[in-house]
């Protein structure tokens, strides 16, 4: 038994959108000083993204592992992006004034900005990947339980992140099946 609290925070806009709330125009990057390369590919469970291992060789490596960061692919995150530059931005510029977006960002992965890389076994003719440097959960723990909430009547969409119209229509199953579509979420 417990509670659990929720904040919902919602950023519309995308790269590049001027003169909108939220909106961003640059991406952060991140030094590949502060990183070993290249990056190897991580196994993922659900999800599109694909994860991968970073080694973080940064200035505060005493106060950060080597495994502190891992890398999510940023051609299958490009909503995501958004949501972290627009946070990143607001502890910059000193915005963060309000009780619910300070209880934001305590909840929120540390983000160290977007990383080129190469991966392991890639030919030299592959574009590097941009991935982005998120706070890696796994970092510090023998065992993790995560709490996944799906927020919306429908959680996926042919053609969204490469999800197939098979996929789709599968996720849409589950959907009505679930309480996603009675209540606008569901926990996995």
């Amino acid at each position: 038994t417990g509670n659990v609290g929720m904040y919902l925070w919602s950023v519309t806009t995308k790269i590049g959108e001027e003169g909108a709330a939220g909106s961003i125009t640059t991406k952060t990057i991140a030094s590949p000083d502060d990183f070993g390369s290249p990056v190897e590919r991580l196994g993922v469970s659900g999800g599109t993204a694909p994860f991968f291992k970073l080694e973080y060789k940064g200035e505060d490596i005493e106060s950060k592992s080597p495994s502190f960061y891992i890398g999510k692919d940023l051609s299958r995150a490009t909503d995501e992006i958004v949501f972290y530059e627009t946070l990143l931005q607001m502890k910059k510029d000193g915005s963060v004034d309000t009780a619910i977006n300070e209880s934001m960002h305590d909840f929120t992965f540390d983000y160290a900005g977007v990383l080129s890389a190469k991966e392991i076994g890639q030919a030299d003719d592959v574009p590097e990947l941009e991935l982005l440097c998120l706070r890696n959960l796994y970092d510090g723990v023998d065992k993790l339980r995560l709490l996944d909430i799906k927020m919306g009547q429908r959680t996926a969409s042919a053609n969204w992140q490469g999800k197939s119209r098979a996929r789709a229509m599968k996720q849409q199953l589950l959907d009505g099946w679930t309480n996603s579509s009675a209540e606008g979420f569901r926990l996995e």
